[in-house]
């Protein structure tokens, strides 16, 4: 996903639990273009990814009025996470890179907030019904790049925000955060096991 209004590329991760889609984003860290973003497109000779850019309204990338940009994949590793699942009683991520287990495992390297939002004409809501959930217990997954987080009192919210700082197998952090929606829990629970499997 491009964000026009803050000039940033999102990594969008979605599931369908009980027939409904689901999903949340993240950040792609450290990129953030001179102006609003959009019309991406992949271009199938180079795999490369060339977008927009435009500073007409709206946006609070103002330091251009507008510009061709290039998204190229450098090789290095890009520790983010790549998979996101709701639980039975927590959620399930997936990072990029394999994690150190120690910091894997450490409940004090997440935070997880939700909060309700109102509909109506009006533009924008505020956060309503904010909750700071309690993180019971982490497990890692058989591959170690997944976590399965347990959480108390997890149910359907208009937004849940999972902040993490973690280290990779290198020792390198990995700190951002996933905004996303829950509309239906799933089947499986928080377990040492890869998210993916059956529990």
């Amino acid at each position: 996903s491009l964000s026009y209004g803050y000039g940033k590329v999102q990594l969008v991760l979605t599931e369908s639990v009980q027939g409904k889609k689901q999903g949340g984003i993240i950040d792609l860290p450290e990129i953030k273009f001179l102006t609003g973003i959009m019309r991406g497109r992949f271009n199938p000779s180079d795999g490369q990814l060339y977008a927009c850019g435009l500073s007409a309204w709206g946006t609070s990338q103002v330091m251009k009025g507008g510009d061709l940009y290039r998204l190229r994949y450098t090789g290095k590793p890009l520790s983010v996470p790549t998979e996101l699942h709701i639980l039975k009683d927590g959620v399930a991520l997936t990072f990029a890179q394999e994690l150190n287990p120690k910091d894997a495992v450490d409940t004090s390297n997440y935070q997880i907030e939700t909060w309700s939002l109102k509909r109506s004409r009006k533009y924008g809501s505020d956060r309503l019904n904010r909750s700071n959930l309690k993180i019971e217990k982490i497990f890692t997954g058989s591959d170690h790049q997944s976590v399965c987080i347990k959480i108390s009192g997890i149910k359907p919210t208009d937004v849940m925000t999972i902040r993490y700082k973690v280290r990779d197998i290198n020792n390198i952090t990995l700190e951002g955060k996933v905004q996303n929606t829950i509309h239906a829990l799933g089947g499986r629970k928080a377990a040492n096991d890869n998210p993916l499997s059956k529990n």
